[in-house]
């Protein structure tokens, strides 16, 4: 799920993508964000040194993402991930 978020203090605001598990891949994740439709789409714009994860360039699509984690997409689209607990799972 996505949520609107935040600014973090860039030019961009950040959208919340919520998980119930420790850690999720990062082509996962923008296949939630919705800015890559399929697994391979998610794989090439990885690759392509366009995806920062906390500021850092991040090529490796299996990476675990956790919470608080924040992920950058040509450093305009601006995801944080953050782990939603059962209690506040949403009916």
């Amino acid at each position: 799920m996505v949520n609107e978020g935040i600014d973090l203090g860039g030019n961009h605001p950040v959208k919340d993508i919520e998980i119930t598990t420790d850690f999720i891949r990062l082509d996962q994740v923008l296949k939630l964000s919705g800015l890559a439709p399929t697994g391979g789409q998610a794989k090439l714009l990885i690759q392509s040194g366009r995806v920062k994860v906390d500021g850092v360039v991040e090529t490796h699509r299996g990476t675990k993402i956790r919470d608080q984690n924040v992920i950058a997409v040509n450093d305009e689209h601006v995801f944080r991930v953050v782990k939603r607990l059962d209690s506040q799972r949403r009916g």
